[in-house]
């Protein structure tokens, strides 16, 4: 479901609501690495666990879930796995894990080569 998020006349975004970050949510917000980041935690969660973290028939409802709901776990995989799912779902993009620490973090054991990746201007 791809939608166009409006949030008055003049900002537009566009995007899939449950695989959206909560800071996209906010008036005047943008797209970022840190989104990204919580792209890829709902994907994970979604191949892991067969639907997406914070879902519901309600644009306001997803928001709501994604800005204050509780970060999910997958029971059956392991700690690592889950540890890496609550970092890219940290509520705060801020707090988020970066793209260094991905690469770097136990769940991937060194699998990935890191390369680095351009700065972006403050979020």
């Amino acid at each position: 479901m791809l939608v166009d998020l409006m949030h008055n006349q003049k900002e537009k975004k566009k995007g899939t609501p449950c695989y959206m970050a909560p800071e996209l949510f906010q008036v005047g917000s943008v797209y970022s690495f840190a989104s990204d980041l919580w792209s890829l935690g709902c994907i994970l969660y979604e191949l892991a666990q067969g639907n997406p973290p914070f879902v519901s028939s309600s644009l306001h409802d997803i928001a709501t879930l994604a800005k204050t709901g509780e970060t999910p776990k997958v029971d059956f995989f392991s700690s690592d796995f889950n540890n890496i799912l609550e970092r890219l779902l940290a509520k705060e993009a801020e707090n988020r894990i970066t793209w260094k620490e991905l690469f770097n973090h136990s769940w991937l054991k060194g699998e990935l080569e890191f390369y680095e990746i351009p700065k972006e201007p403050h979020f």
